[in-house]
């Protein structure tokens, strides 16, 4: 019982890590097109750059919903079972299976924000000082794309940042 109530917690906290992420894509939505309107018009033969993550910008806040119905808690939705003798359940299976959906959809989303601020920053004129640890995650991202030949759509880019910044690393010392 004490896992499932757990598991419950967890994906309201989840929730609540998504819409902080919502909210900094809205803003880096903002600054985007900020930047886009003091630009000017582009000089003859300019190309556009990939945009990836500023074309994932509508599916995150589709994820984002996704992910607050997911916090709904599931330990309170289990019937009484076996003729009222059993007449409690935690509902552990499922809140388990709600809270690895949730994680899912968290790094979807959180990787996705990591592609719109590495697109916003790419226009940025003088690129602007970051934290290390920030440097590194946008960095990576970017390795990641860059090393993309054949799928570059925004979804299979979103995925493949994703695995590269949410996947397991295996410590070999």
């Amino acid at each position: 019982m004490t896992t499932a109530i757990a598991c419950d917690h967890l994906r309201i906290a989840l929730a609540h890590v998504g819409q902080i992420s919502e909210r900094r894509m809205s803003h880096l939505w903002d600054a985007f097109f900020e930047q886009e309107a003091g630009a000017g018009v582009p000089p003859p033969g300019w190309e556009p750059p990939e945009l990836f993550g500023l074309s994932l910008r509508y599916p995150a806040a589709a994820t984002f919903s996704e992910l607050k119905q997911l916090a709904a808690p599931a330990t309170l939705d289990a019937p009484p079972l076996d003729i009222g003798i059993e007449d409690h359940a935690t509902s552990a299976p499922l809140t388990a299976r709600k809270t690895g959906e949730a994680l899912d959809l968290l790094e979807e989303i959180l990787s996705i924000e990591v592609l719109m601020a590495s697109d916003v920053l790419g226009g940025e004129q003088p690129a602007p000082m970051l934290g290390e640890r920030t440097s590194t995650v946008i960095e990576r991202a970017r390795q990641t794309i860059g090393a993309l030949e054949e799928d570059r759509s925004p979804a299979h880019v979103q995925r493949s940042v994703a695995a590269a910044l949410f996947a397991p690393s295996v410590d070999t010392s």
